[in-house]
């Protein structure tokens, strides 16, 4: 620091009014609005604070204090160095300061004051200075030759090198020179003056040398390139001018706009089925068609190889250029003013067909977006879209399984809508209905591999001729010419050559070893050999060079790993290696940075890493005091105070300990979240090797969470069947699905019978019987959604979007915990009416009806989460999952409020029946002599007559005990199959109570059996050995 303080003394210690200023907080410069500057320069202070320094405010006279933020008077430039008249806004030169004075000579007379003051003096060369002596004056010549330095004013230090190397005058020359002089366009001089030119007729072989004369050369004007605004002027022997003018414009000068819509699109694979794997062969052409009112006004295409396109992004921009024919000028207006319709009505569209192209065969069309204009009035809009690919759809859901098109169309389901489909017309035909077949098209004029499609050429372009789509190696209007580029062998190295759309247009697929767009670079090698490895969860290895101009670190490669190999080899496809290596440990939320090479200049890297402490980077706040601010300003006193640092980093910054130098730190901007990626659930720390490619990462799942996404928890009471379901085989399944099925169909037996047993007349004047015919609806509905769940988990091609997997969790838990509590409100009820037998009200059926409302809205309200915290995802396996995506305090209200759904119905309907059989046996022993014996007696009586009251909630707590028991077991564990196995009986174990609703309430009744023997239904078989084995 003593260094740099004498550095900066010496520096600046000729600096004007450094003796009145503070130069660590203060700029000298003469102020603004000081009528009197030189006067009473103790009182005027020359002075400003450093802040106002280019704060756009002008507080120095001439602006010195803004001349990088405001703009020249006569330049497109800042104003730098000259000088500018703050009253009259006139800018003038550095070098005529004082030659050519402002018209308001307050501006400038501070500065020229010595060149008006010299007959003051007795002596010639001298100049009287601000404290009234006179001196000989040299200005800007690093010596102060006044009292307060004002002769070294406004000088900078490098017009004091010049001077002092006498080349001041010639730098003032070559600024002038520089500012004066002005670009001149060279234009070629075309056409060249041939005395003959060779002519070859087409229709012969021969070549003949004829004189043709040619008009004697007229030099082209210099305002040609400038005649046709936008477009191109061709200057004709007649000295006229004709322009071809781009799409957006249109005239004979290029000087109108033309109405268009601006299209930007983008291809997105990565939910295709050419994301799976990766042909070169393949190219993808996408034919972009814009329509008013089913007629192609123009056409336009771009091409996409999916082998590229899956790892490097790619826009095409476009143009549809609407018709300027009166129909479609009539119609713009009338838009213009009435746009009542503008939802509704949608002439203008756009359809982009995407075709695949292969060699010599014929191309197919796989895929087709559709999407209305809705600003179509708008002289121009800028229309942006992305083209999501998917895979085929099933059969089933299929918008064109019923065949909704005639048998000269083709369905074909819209990628952006994909519930609705759009009829194109098949190959050759085309009109209404597509019941014309082409002339042309029938008559070859493609090539037999080629689709032709009448009107596709547009009619900007002319509809006349149609369309040819052509196959990969053949080109031209008519697809008639082939020519395939890689028969040349372009590519070196043994690289592949795949032939593109164009003649000249090719893809080398290159070995390991090179790359280049012929293959023509070696990739640099890399070889590290780790001798131990350190305790990890996760590494990353990253490759940087260095940015000379910002110093900050460039990621070239990166690479990571659950656990890091002994050997890890790569190959760069740069022409520089990588100066600086660092390894990434990841042990849970903590990182560990490894800092293992730095080497500038290198060919190839080859080397064995032992994991020393000067290798660790350790953050920065750690190696610093609490009590002092940490500064990156104060880095280098940590390398220069611990002698075993090597590295160290904070939230911007890496840097280095050069032990070579001393007292030497050098910092590279670093940025952290380079390997990272936000793909995994349940805040797990998402790991990627490229962010082009999808699935090139893996996840680091917090505690108790599970799955490639940390998409599966094994907290207690956090399993479900999506993830029960994981890893178990095909033929398991399907017992689990027969299982269900059973469980499904035995299930709607008893809640039917129970159903149309509660829906008596006799009955359903009850409170008791509303709630038993509402829960046998709920329990059935449950048996439902439960089987679609397990269906959905079998067969996950069915969740075909993120609404089934919502609604299916969400009503399988509502239908299933609004059954026990209708249980437990039928045990209350009949406690009431033991506890108030003469309560009118609590008799009337319509209390029941209300108790039934608000139960469902509370239990619907309850689970309300389910429906946003539910998601359908795709892991990297392509398995289609649903699960739930909770937050921390989401999940644990969700294991709470399954808990409560359980236990709170359980324990109202052990305590409700416990209390009405302890008060029938109080009441009925009050009419006994003996209370305490007869009560003990009679409460015994009650409890042999009554139990099978405590049926149903014995029933409810068994079946739902051994899974919680199990879920408690199992927790934070990663189920093994046995596991899966066992939790899955014990679930659908815990669906007793709305399997046999029917033998729980019906059955014992002796009112509710007398009622169901009156139906048609117990006059069937199957209940009358119910019966029959009951009695």
């Amino acid at each position: 620091m003593s260094v740099l303080q004498k550095k900066f003394s010496i520096l600046y210690k000729t600096q004007a009014f450094s003796g009145i200023c503070n130069l660590t907080k203060e700029y000298p410069c003469f102020r603004v609005g000081v009528t009197h500057p030189l006067f009473n320069i103790t009182y005027d202070r020359p002075c400003i604070n450093l802040e106002q320094i280019g704060d756009g405010y002008v507080d120095c006279i001439g602006a010195l204090d803004e001349r990088n933020t405001l703009q020249h008077c006569t330049d497109s430039t800042t104003l730098g160095r000259d000088f500018l008249c703050v009253s009259s806004g006139i800018c003038i030169d550095e070098f005529d300061i004082c030659t050519h004075l402002c018209p308001n000579s307050l501006d400038n007379h501070v500065l020229c004051s010595h060149n008006m003051s010299l007959s003051y003096c007795s002596q010639p060369q001298e100049t009287q200075c601000i404290d009234g002596q006179c001196a000989v004056v040299l200005k800007c010549d690093d010596n102060k030759d006044c009292l307060y330095g004002e002769d070294e004013y406004n000088c900078e230090r490098t017009e004091r090198i010049l001077i002092n190397n006498n080349g001041y005058v010639y730098r003032i020359e070559k600024q002038k020179q520089v500012k004066n002089s002005k670009y001149k366009i060279q234009q070629s001089k075309l056409p060249v003056h041939p005395s003959s030119i060779e002519r070859i007729d087409i229709f012969s072989s021969s070549v003949h040398n004829k004189s043709i004369p040619v008009h004697s050369f007229v030099p082209i004007q210099s305002l040609l390139p400038y005649a046709c605004n936008r477009g191109v002027g061709v200057l004709l022997f007649s000295n006229t001018t004709i322009c071809f003018c781009p799409p957006q414009y249109y005239g004979n000068k290029c000087q109108f706009h033309s109405d268009r819509l601006t299209m930007i699109l983008r291809l997105n694979l990565s939910g295709s089925i050419y994301a799976e794997f990766n042909d070169p062969t393949i190219v993808l052409k996408l034919l972009v068609l814009f329509i008013f009112n089913n007629q192609t006004i123009i056409a336009n295409e771009f091409h996409a190889r999916p082998d590229i396109e899956s790892t490097i992004e790619k826009k095409w921009i476009g143009y549809g250029i609407y018709s300027r024919s009166n129909e479609s000028i009539i119609y713009k207006r009338k838009r213009y003013f009435n746009r009542s319709n503008i939802i509704h009505e949608h002439p203008y569209t756009v359809r982009i067909e995407c075709y695949e192209l292969l060699t010599n065969k014929k191309p197919q069309l796989i895929a087709v977006w559709q999407y209305p204009v809705y600003f179509d009035y708008l002289p121009s809009f800028r229309f942006s879209k992305v083209l999501r690919l998917h895979r085929p759809r099933n059969e089933i859901y299929h918008p064109c399984f019923s065949n909704p098109c005639t048998s000269l169309e083709e369905c074909h389901p819209l990628e952006n809508q994909r519930s609705t489909y759009v009829c194109l017309c098949r190959n050759n035909y085309t009109g209404t209905n597509c019941s014309t077949l082409d002339s042309l098209c029938v008559n070859n004029y493609c090539s037999p591999q080629a689709l032709c499609k009448p009107t596709y050429r547009g009619i900007l372009n002319g509809n006349e001729r149609p369309l040819c789509i052509c196959p990969l190696n053949t080109f031209g209007h008519r697809c008639e010419l082939e020519n395939d580029i890689c028969f040349e062998n372009p590519c070196q190295n043994n690289g592949s050559c795949y032939s593109g759309t164009k003649t000249n247009e090719f893809l080398c697929v290159c070995n390991a070893d090179f790359y280049g767009r012929q293959c023509e670079e070696n990739k640099q090698t890399i070889q590290l050999n780790f001798h131990d490895s350190i305790p990890h969860h996760g590494a990353t290895v990253q490759y940087f060079i260095l940015n000379s101009n910002t110093f900050d670190l460039i990621l070239l490669y990166q690479r990571v790993f659950s656990i890091l190999p002994q050997k890890v080899n790569d190959l760069i496809s740069d022409i520089k290696v990588p100066e600086i290596i660092l390894i990434r440990f990841y042990i849970n939320k903590q990182i560990k940075i490894y800092l293992i090479v730095l080497q500038i200049n290198a060919t190839s890297i080859n080397r064995t890493i032992y994991w020393y402490e000067q290798q660790q980077c350790s953050p920065a706040h750690g190696l610093w005091s609490i009590s002092e601010e940490l500064s990156p300003i104060k880095y280098h006193y940590l390398c220069s105070n611990m002698s075993v640092l090597g590295c160290f980093y904070d939230d911007d910054y890496l840097c280095v300990c050069m032990k070579e130098k001393v007292n030497e730190t050098e910092c590279f901007g670093y940025d952290h979240y380079l390997d990272q990626c936000s793909r995994c659930l349940a805040n797990g720390l998402c790991l990627q090797d490229d962010p082009l490619k999808i699935n090139s990462f893996f996840c680091l799942c917090p505690p108790c969470y599970y799955g490639s996404l940390c998409q599966f928890s094994s907290i207690v009471q956090s399993f479900s069947l999506y993830s029960l379901f994981v890893s178990i085989r095909i033929d398991k399944q399907l017992l689990y699905v027969t299982l269900a099925m059973i469980i499904l169909i035995v299930g709607g037996i008893n809640n039917y019978a129970s159903f149309i047993t509660f829906k008596r007349p006799n009955l359903y004047k009850s409170g008791v019987a509303r709630y038993l015919l509402l829960s046998s609806l709920m329990s059935q509905c449950s048996l439902l959604t439960l089987f679609g769940v397990i269906i959905l988990s079998v067969l996950p091609s069915f969740l075909s979007s993120n609404i089934s997997c919502k609604i299916l969790s969400y009503f399988l838990s509502t239908f299933t915990r609004c059954t026990c509590w209708f249980f437990s409100w039928i045990t209350l009820e009949r406690l009431f009416l033991v506890l108030f037998p003469f309560n009118q009200f609590l008799k009337k059926p319509i209390l029941a009806s209300v108790v039934i409302a608000i139960t469902l809205v509370i239990v619907s309200s309850m689970h309300i989460h389910e429906l946003f915290f539910y998601i359908r995802l795709e892991d990297p396996n392509k398995q289609i999952l649903c699960v739930a995506n909770f937050t921390q305090q989401w999940s644990t209200y969700n294991r709470f409020n399954l808990m409560a759904h359980y236990i709170i119905p359980f324990c109202i309907q052990i305590i409700s029946i416990t209390i009405l059989i302890v008060l029938i046996a109080r009441s009925r022993s009050r009419v006994k002599q003996k209370r305490t014996s007869k009560f003990i007696e009679l409460l015994k009586q009650q409890f042999k007559e009554q139990k099978e009251l405590y049926i149903l909630p014995l029933i409810i707590i068994i079946s739902s005990l051994p899974q919680v028991i199990l879920s408690f077991i199992f927790s934070c564990t990663e189920l093994s199959s046995w596991q899966r196995h066992t939790l899955l009986s014990m679930y659908l174990l815990s669906y007793a109570p709305q399997l046999l609703g029917f033998i729980i309430f019906v059955v014992p009744s002796e009112n509710f059996s007398k009622e169901f023997q009156k139906t048609q239904l117990s006059k069937r078989c199957l209940f009358k050995m119910i019966y029959r084995k009951h009695t």
